[in-house]
């Protein structure tokens, strides 16, 4: 397996970026273009009692949609998302950055509209100092189960019925996915959300491009969209791996700014954990100019067949990256996540995938030797 990182890349390639899951706009029946809005207006929001608390603070221009509206669809992971149970009434607590009006949808009957029925109003007039605002809401028991969108808005007083409102007067809006299900039930925990001090960390130890050697994986990112993201698990971010086999992982790293550390981890028993025995450091100080270095990653013979996740994680080189540091809140780097197939060991051994040496070549746009 191949990762390449780099913070600047030749702009061909940008051209071919996929959008990161957590912010793609794919098909979709809820409204989510020109809502407008400039602002990047919550701080945090949370459900008491819940695994729901997502710091959002800082971090709003990954959320532009194509036509320059203020959006952001978040990925169903740890603190960005909750099980509610119908017939129970809820808190949700929010900070916000700026004085605006704040509003709640939740599609508690699941057909892709924010009706009026399902509006919660936040507050009329926000604080901007961080006090939190505290609002109550009641998921109905006629709510149909499963997953569904809850959206947050602020704007200039949005009232129930302007859930798809285009905004004039700044204005921030997030959708996330919460489950819907009766009480006791228990569903497997989504991966832990890759968490930041700032949403903003800095472009400069940010992971770029992703490659694994003999398969479909060649994911081209650019220059990041979040400091966290999960890509989906189709086309060039994605690929398929053998037990007992052995893969080149190689970093690349343009910078004349920071050094940077990298580690990979890769869920091999599928328990939904990033656990310290499934982690590979890739490096622990990258040297600050253009050039790449190796290492290997190996399947284990007892991986779990199927679909996991792969995690690879940035960070200035002030402190180190270690084994349990899979979901710990860094000041600076970039995360992200990809999905792998696991498949049965080849009956005749094919010849080894691990190459020393970097198998992917291209111009460098920062006017280096190809690489």
């Amino acid at each position: 397996m191949i990762l390449f990182l780099r913070n600047l890349f030749m702009p061909a390639l940008l051209a071919g970026a996929l959008v990161p899951a957590a912010f793609a706009q794919t098909a979709t029946p809820y409204c989510i273009n020109n809502l407008g809005g400039l602002g990047c207006d919550f701080g945090t929001v949370r459900i008491p009692g819940t695994s729901f608390n997502a710091y959002m603070g800082g971090y709003c221009q990954p959320g532009r949609d194509t036509n320059g509206s203020q959006y952001n669809a978040y990925p169903v992971a740890n603190g960005l998302t909750a099980t509610l149970v119908p017939g129970t009434t809820y808190q949700l607590g929010a900070r916000f950055s700026v004085t605006r009006s704040a509003s709640m949808w939740l599609d508690a009957n699941g057909n892709g509209t924010f009706e009026t029925s399902e509006w919660t109003l936040i507050s009329n007039l926000t604080p901007a100092n961080g006090s939190e605002v505290l609002v109550s809401f009641t998921v109905p028991t006629t709510a149909r189960l499963g997953q569904t969108r809850l959206r947050l808005r602020t704007g200039g007083s949005f009232g129930a019925g302007d859930a798809c409102t285009p905004s004039s007067f700044g204005g921030d809006t997030r959708d996330f996915t919460v489950t819907l299900a009766p009480a006791g039930s228990t569903t497997a925990a989504p991966y832990c959300a890759a968490a930041y001090q700032t949403n903003n960390p800095g472009p400069y130890n940010s992971l770029e491009a992703v490659v694994l050697a003999g398969t479909t994986l060649r994911s081209i990112t650019g220059t990041p969209l979040a400091p966290y993201y999960n890509y989906p698990a189709v086309g060039e971010t994605t690929g398929r791996v053998a037990r007992g086999q052995r893969y080149g992982l190689y970093t690349y790293i343009v910078t004349s700014y920071y050094q940077p550390r990298v580690g990979v981890w890769v869920d091999w028993n599928q328990n939904q954990q990033f656990e310290a025995s499934e982690y590979q450091a890739v490096t622990q100080v990258a040297p600050s100019g253009g050039t790449y270095f190796t290492t290997s990653l190996t399947v284990p013979a007892t991986a779990l067949l199927g679909a996991t996740r792969m995690r690879a994680r940035t960070r200035e080189v002030a402190t180190p990256i270690t084994a349990t540091d899979a979901c710990t809140t860094f000041a600076s780097g970039e995360t992200e996540d990809y999905t792998l197939t696991v498949e049965a060991a080849p009956t005749t051994p094919p010849l080894p995938t691990y190459n020393p040496a970097p198998v992917w070549s291209g111009a460098r746009s920062d006017g280096g030797s190809s690489y």
